[in-house]
């Protein structure tokens, strides 16, 4: 039987996460938010229980945790950042987290999703794919055969990756963009929505359009 979890984040996001991991018939024990005004409130019907040093009430062996911290719609290299942080900080604690894994995704029987991984209504990984750790597999996303995606990545809804990309840590990748088969993407960059990609990105940059280029103003 598997362990309850703790949720960290009360925003939009973790809606996502909790309804997905009462859909896989997890139980969700409680749930944590920096945000004072949250606490005491409910998420479909679990508390909301204090801030993030509420989850260290919870020995490290009793529960696990899931990530429901978004990316947010402003700097995308610090929500990327904030999610890495989180992640980090707690498993360095000793404690573990969950992958959450919608029962409404079409997932081969060889794709494999590391500690952390949420993949999210409606998405599709094709046989060979690896999910690195607390990355996001949103939803609709659609990652085909034998893709690499690095930890702390963030495939938004709607995206497509074509067989063989590689992406590197820490990446974002825009709602709707579409990735050519076997480019690779380096370390925090940002493909923006609706962007195009037929050649390889460099880590750290940012590119938009169609076909995808280089913005100039970083």
């Amino acid at each position: 039987m598997s362990k309850d979890v703790v949720v960290i984040g009360a925003g939009g996001h973790a809606g996502v996460v909790v309804d997905t991991l009462l859909r896989m018939g997890r139980t969700v024990r409680a749930i944590s938010d920096p945000d004072p005004a949250k606490h005491g409130k409910q998420l479909f019907d679990i508390d909301v229980v204090g801030d993030d040093q509420s989850v260290r009430e919870y020995a490290t062996d009793s529960v696990l945790l899931a990530l429901g911290v978004g990316i947010g719609a402003g700097d995308l290299r610090k929500g990327l950042a904030l999610r890495q942080t989180l992640f980090e900080r707690f498993v360095s604690d000793g404690y573990q987290f969950d992958v959450v894994m919608s029962p409404a995704a079409i997932v081969a029987r060889n794709v494999h999703c590391a500690s952390g991984a949420q993949v999210m209504a409606g998405a599709v990984l094709q046989t060979g794919v690896e999910v690195g750790e607390n990355c996001i597999i949103n939803t609709r996303a659609t990652i085909d055969h034998d893709c690499i995606v690095g930890a702390h990545t963030h495939v938004a809804p709607g995206a497509i990756l074509g067989g063989g990309v590689k992406l590197g840590r820490a990446v974002h990748v825009g709602i709707g963009a579409v990735v050519a088969p076997n480019v690779e993407i380096g370390d925090g960059a940002i493909i923006a929505a609706g962007a195009v990609v037929v050649g390889n990105v460099s880590a750290h940059v940012t590119v938009y359009g169609v076909p995808a280029k280089e913005k100039n103003d970083l």
